[in-house]
């Protein structure tokens, strides 16, 4: 009777070991595989957040690289209005002193028009205001 008990014991065994090793196992596998899929997941996710940083950051490198060329040229485009508004200015001086002039020279012409001598090839000149 120990000799069928330990039969039994034995087949118990054995049939433990041939059904819950193999179902641990499995059981292992699949939590090992679970473990590697969310790593790999995970890591793909890491790699997409990379990939839209380093995107977000290109974007910020071009729109700052916009924003100084569009500073430049405003700058440019202000230094011309300055430059315009000075050669304008230059202009109206130019004008007042032409006008000036002008003015200068037909008051001269008035005065020399009045002071003209009316006796024609007279040796006397006797111009009409007395002078």
């Amino acid at each position: 009777m120990l000799e069928h008990l330990s039969d039994i014991i034995s087949m118990l065994g054995s049939a433990v070991t041939g059904i819950a090793v193999p179902l641990i196992g499995v059981l292992m596998y699949r939590d090992f595989k679970k473990r590697t899929e969310a790593a790999k997941a995970k890591q793909a996710e890491a790699e997409a957040r990379k990939v839209e940083e380093e995107n977000i950051t290109t974007r910020a490198e071009e729109w700052r690289k916009l924003y100084e060329e569009e500073s430049d040229e405003r700058k440019k485009r202000d230094e011309k209005i300055d430059l315009l508004y000075q050669e304008k200015e230059a202009d109206r001086q130019r004008i007042r002193e032409l006008t000036e002039k002008n003015l200068k020279l037909t008051l001269d012409l008035q005065k020399a028009e009045f002071m003209k001598c009316e006796v024609k090839g007279c040796d006397k000149r006797q111009p009409p205001t007395g002078y």
